[in-house]
């Protein structure tokens, strides 16, 4: 300070006030600190001034509704008390008016801002006589903490009540959590504090198989899942399925694995039904000896089911059916095309379709079926079409075939009764001559006659032990008793022992001929009927042939013998001969034999 004496001379008086400075600075940065707090902690003081009933609060009065100046520093209590909550205006009065909860909160609700805002309030000061007092106090904005609170309430209530176990623990198998349905299975109460993870329900197991999991879940990007069966305590068997994360707790500065368990016993069993329900429906579908198949007819008609009777039938396997449609899976496009027709048909008519067809297989044979096709309700889309399918190319080759024997049966018939009534006649022709030639024989007027009369009856002779033979050789046929004696023999030989036997038998201006160029042959096989074949032949042969030469022999073709017999006679037409190995086949009926 400085005090003038005279015109000349001034007093000058100074203090050192560095640390009152000082202290002054470090008050207004404390002061901002608080205020700075305050916002943080979204924090307000207030006043209420008992004598003008009026409250004092900077950060507050301005947002309260009606006031309309943001700036607005003070109020009369009732346009606060407007503002606040009905059930919570109670509790407010008396911290204002009486000053009551004096180092206790009080939690309130207010409309700030045009929002619902949580506040909770203490009073920190009361001063003054009754009527005049001052009370002083400050608010915290609660509102996140609040909503805060209430989501974890609600996820707390909605874990507490999911089907699902949920739990965690530290790496060592130390519980940190575990919602109401893992506690209610495994029977635990209050803290987790000494429980091991490993020591319950699903999760029992030693510690090194806790290890060994740990492990597992890390190596396998920190999630794993897996399924695992354990007894309850009523020593039911249970399935539970788990899920599990390693998970980096921020606030417990650790990893932790949080478990997700399901129990699965109820699906698990019906899934075990089912597939047992379907194997045997399965196993049934495919045993019945007929074709099932179903088709989509909202998917071109591709098949959806082709069971084993129909793979076993048309040579298709089911592998190369399903998802496909007629036209990929028969090879005769006409085939597909014919189904195709029925199913729209079935389709338009919304009924049943009942049918005898044909379709070619994989491996070309016809096959013949009768099919039944009926449509199937399916829930928003088309109906399914499902087909029955009975094949009868068996049924139908045994009916033809049973046409085919009795057509023969009654041919075979018709010559038997031709056959004995031209027996009757070959067999009494030789017969008459051999009677009548007998008693001339006695009466002949020359030996030249005679020995006529003996050729005749020889010749005669022969023809009727030949018919009779024959008659023998049909009926042991017949009767399934014809006998072969097989034995090693000489081809060339017997070859030569027919030529004996016919070369004075065949008519005059006849030549028989044995080609012997394939030399001696030895074979294994019956030498009797053998010999009766060339018999047969070469008399056939010597029957038919009046000018030329008969020929026969044998050749060798690689690993086979072809005997053969050629004559120059009249011979067999071209389109008679097949016939000539059916049964009593004569071609000329004028000519002597059986056929």
């Amino acid at each position: 300070r400085i005090f003038k004496l005279d015109e000349q001379y001034a007093l000058c008086m100074c203090r050192d006030v560095t640390e009152q400075q000082q202290a002054k600075n470090e008050l207004e940065q404390a002061y901002r600190r608080m205020k700075m707090a305050e916002q943080i902690e979204a924090l307000n003081h207030w006043y209420y001034y008992e004598q003008s009933d009026e409250v004092e609060s900077p950060g507050l009065v301005g947002r309260l509704p009606g006031i309309g100046d943001p700036q607005a520093v003070r109020c009369r209590s009732e346009v606060m008390f407007s503002a606040i909550h009905p059930a919570d205006r109670a509790k407010v009065l008396r911290l204002l008016t009486r000053g009551e909860f004096p180092g206790d909160y009080v939690e309130f609700r207010i409309r700030l801002d045009g929002e619902d805002r949580f506040l909770h309030s203490r009073v920190i000061y009361t001063g003054g006589e009754p009527g005049s007092r001052v009370i002083e106090g400050y608010t915290q904005d609660m509102t996140r903490i609040v909503e805060r609170v209430r989501e974890l309430e609600a996820l707390k209530y909605a874990i507490n009540n999911v089907e699902e176990e949920i739990y965690a623990c530290t790496l060592d198998g130390s519980m940190e959590f575990a919602n109401a349905q893992f506690r209610n299975r495994n029977r635990v109460e209050g803290e987790l504090t000494g429980f091991r993870v490993y020591e319950l329900g699903a999760q029992r197991s030693t510690r090194e198989e806790w290890e060994q999991r740990v492990a597992s879940i890390r190596s396998n990007d920190g999630t794993l899942k897996y399924t695992v069966r354990f007894k309850d305590d009523t020593g039911r068997v249970v399935a539970m399925e788990v899920v599990c994360y390693l998970i980096y707790d921020r606030t417990k500065e650790c990893e932790m694995v949080w478990f997700f368990g399901r129990d699965i016993t109820r699906r698990v069993e019906n899934e075990t039904r089912v597939k047992e329900l379907n194997s045997l429906m399965d196993t049934i579908l495919n045993n019945i000896p007929v074709y099932l198949f179903v088709k989509d007819p909202g998917n071109e008609f591709r098949y959806l089911y082709w069971n084993k009777a129909f793979e076993e039938h048309s040579g298709i396997p089911a592998s190369k059916v399903l998802g496909r449609t007629d036209l990929e899976v028969f090879p005769d496009p006409r085939d597909a095309e014919k189904f195709r027709r029925d199913d729209l048909k079935l389709l338009r008519t919304n009924g049943r379709l009942d049918f005898t067809e044909e379709y070619k297989a994989a491996t070309g044979e016809t096959r013949i079926v009768t099919t039944s096709k009926a449509l199937v309700p399916a829930e928003n889309r088309l109906p399914l079409i499902i087909g029955i399918a009975w094949d009868i190319t068996e049924q139908k080759k045994t009916e033809r075939e049973l046409i085919e024997a009795r057509i023969r049966a009654e041919e075979s018939d018709r010559l038997k009764s031709a056959f004995l009534a031209n027996m009757s006649h070959e067999i009494r022709t030789p017969l008459n001559a051999i009677v009548g030639f007998s008693k001339l024989v006695a009466d002949a007027d020359s030996p030249e006659e005679k020995q006529l009369f003996a050729d005749i009856i020889d010749s005669n002779s022969e023809l009727l032990l030949q018919l009779i033979n024959d008659i023998l050789d049909i009926s042991k046929i017949e009767a399934g008793t014809l006998e072969f004696n097989f034995r090693t023999m000489d081809l060339g030989l017997l070859c030569q022992e027919q030529y004996e036997i016919h070369k004075t038998r065949v008519r005059e201006g006849v030549r028989l001929v044995l080609d012997d160029h394939a030399g001696s042959v030895e074979l294994f096989g019956d030498h009797n009927r053998l010999a009766q074949v060339y018999t047969n032949l070469i008399g056939n042969a010597i029957k038919f042939t009046h000018q030329g030469e008969i020929r026969f022999g044998y050749r060798v073709e690689g690993d086979r013998i072809v005997g053969y017999v050629s004559d120059t006679g009249v011979g067999i037409p071209a389109d008679k001969v097949g016939a000539v190995f059916d049964r009593f086949i004569k071609l000329n009926d004028f000519a002597a034999g059986t056929g």
